[in-house]
């Protein structure tokens, strides 16, 4: 007979917890007491501990609670171990939506790995509606976006000026961070008539179809639904390759922007940034891709071959097209050496010491553009890497595109505490949104010179 010793037992299989690799939130394993007699513990994150096991057959097993930091339970796993090898059993999922996808129980030699390839919460917009495209009040006439020269303008000739605030949460994590109908309506309370959704390739390439409550594509589509009945436009911006910034598209981009550009391709208010902050790229690698990138996933592909890929959907939207130097640098882009197209909108992100008056001046920037086409900052201010913080860039930068009739979204509608000058946050709260440092001025200037109607 086998007698269970709680307090002298020693395991010989060690679990390593890697739910949460790349993605958000992090979660904890909590031993069940059922199962083997083993005192309850965790594994946080990251770390590593015993299995419990036993001799007796009918002890082989032990569950385990899945939550994450701030105790939302994702679930309980059943792992079979007899001292020796481990395996895997059974997954029951939360009833209320909070679930893994994907789960994978390795063998690493020196330890047994837990990883998973998504981490799903109940959708923060589960009453919302598919996404319809926006209409001119009173009708059911799309409004829909153009350029001519160096104008946005409606479908009624009208010209309009975008100017709104960047999103940042679901290029990190499917779900998003403090996301919700108000939020949406909090921006627009500041006057913004446009709202820039940064998204993360990966998570939109394998998320289940837009239907489907609580996947990556039903949250950014019920965004757009928010934001389109707050008479807003949206930027849908590829921030994120995978899990951070590469220097440059890649293959996948072209299947994420079909596939984007089929689904939005009737929403004449929904404009396309194809790609977040180019860097560390030659001139023709940012037009026509190519060369290799390391670690290698193939060649980069460059802008003309993502508009081209927008364009061979049958979708005219708006396509922006970034510099490089983070987004930044325009300055080689002239009629000569240019994306091929129309409704193109240039972009770039002078985070300071770019766009500096002396040193890097604007004027420099935009010699090939200013007059020609549609200018916006989707990003731009002061995120710390230019010394203690300097509320004169972003009055210099706003009164800079108010003379040029620039449009923007300021980065970015989030709470960071601690960071908030660096990272740099417009908002201090989620509650009361309450402007602060860089957001002040941008608050400040939407109430006093807002952006027009879309319609």
């Amino acid at each position: 007979m086998v007698f269970w010793m709680m307090e002298s037992f020693v395991a010989t299989v060690t679990l390593t917890n890697n739910l949460g690799k790349g993605l958000h939130p992090h979660l904890t394993l909590v031993l069940s007491a059922n199962g083997p007699g083993k005192n309850a513990f965790n594994i946080n994150y990251r770390g590593t501990g015993d299995m419990p096991w036993s001799g007796e057959a009918s002890k082989t097993w032990s569950s385990w609670n899945v939550v994450d930091e701030d105790k939302k339970y994702y679930g309980t796993m059943t792992l079979k171990c007899d001292g020796v090898t481990a395996s895997f059993d059974t997954y029951k999922e939360n009833a209320e939506g909070y679930r893994l996808k994907n789960i994978h129980f390795t063998n690493q030699g020196s330890a047994y790995e837990l990883t998973v390839e998504a981490i799903i919460e109940p959708s923060p917009f589960s009453n919302t509606p598919l996404a319809t495209p926006a209409v001119y009040p009173g009708t059911d006439r799309p409004i829909w976006l153009s350029t001519t020269k160096d104008k946005i303008r409606n479908d009624q000739g009208n010209a309009v000026r975008l100017k709104g605030v960047a999103r940042p949460s679901l290029e990190w994590t499917r779900q998003g961070q403090y996301l919700g109908q108000s939020d949406i309506e909090a921006m627009r309370k500041w006057d913004a008539n446009v709202i820039r959704i940064a998204l993360n390739q990966a998570f939109w390439l394998d998320s289940d179809s837009r239907e489907s409550m609580g996947s990556y594509k039903q949250i950014v589509d019920a965004m757009i639904y928010h934001a389109i009945q707050q008479k807003m436009a949206v930027i849908l911006d590829l921030h994120f390759i995978k899990g951070r910034q590469e220097n440059m598209t890649n293959k996948a981009s072209i299947d994420f922007w079909r596939d984007v550009a089929t689904t939005y391709g009737n929403f004449g208010t929904v404009l396309f940034e194809l790609y977040n902050e180019p860097n560390a790229i030659t001139y023709d690698q940012w037009l026509n891709g190519g060369g290799t990138p390391a670690p290698s996933e193939g060649p980069y592909v460059g802008y003309q071959q993502l508009y081209d890929a927008v364009r061979g959907t049958g979708a005219k939207n708006i396509c922006i097209v970034a510099g490089t130097r983070w987004g930044y640098d325009l300055s080689f882009v002239n009629s000569g050496f240019r994306v091929q197209g129309d409704n193109i909108v240039y972009c770039a992100h002078p985070w300071y010491p770019r766009g500096d008056k002396q040193n890097d001046p604007l004027e420099r920037n935009f010699k090939g553009l200013i007059g020609e086409y549609p200018i916006i900052f989707t990003e731009f201010g002061w995120n710390g890497y230019g010394g203690p913080y300097d509320p004169e860039f972003y009055k210099y930068l706003i009164s800079y595109m108010n003379e040029h009739g620039f449009h923007y979204t300021g980065w970015g509608w989030w709470v960071e505490p601690g960071r908030a000058k660096d990272w740099p946050c417009l908002i201090g709260d989620w509650t009361k949104w309450t402007p602060i440092y860089g957001g002040q001025f941008i608050h400040d200037d939407l109430q006093s010179n807002p952006g027009t109607k879309l319609g």
